[in-house]
């Protein structure tokens, strides 16, 4: 149909309410399929958005140390995707979430000061 942003958002919403729903499989899948549906200038948005989502899915399945490392592989796509700031911040926050739920209280600031370098 030639909509592929249209696609990808709609992908996006999609694994969210998964999420919501607690349909870990479903949202863990959803990322995923995203790719095939951007165009190629627009891959790195992608790939640090899969990352949020899947990074977020994994702290709430209580693998923390994956989900901090997933976290970790998005903000690096995303020091190169379109809305650098944008997924940055969202990034960081998951990571403020990750950490304390590790057993790390004063790990919400980090994230913070690596937004201000």
């Amino acid at each position: 149909m030639g909509a592929p942003r249209a696609i990808a958002l709609c992908q996006c919403f999609n694994g969210a309410l998964e999420f919501q729903a607690g349909h870990w499989a479903a949202a863990e899948a959803a990322p995923a399929r995203i790719d095939p549906a951007l165009p190629r200038d627009r891959r790195g948005l992608r790939e640090a958005l899969a990352c949020q989502r899947l990074g977020v899915l994994q702290t709430a399945r209580g693998q923390l140390a994956l989900g901090q490392t997933t976290l970790e592989e998005g903000v690096m796509a995303a020091e190169q995707a379109l809305m650098r700031g944008h997924r940055l911040a969202r990034l960081y926050a998951a990571m403020a979430c990750n950490r304390p739920a590790a057993g790390d209280p004063d790990a919400p600031t980090r994230p913070l000061t690596l937004a201000w370098r």
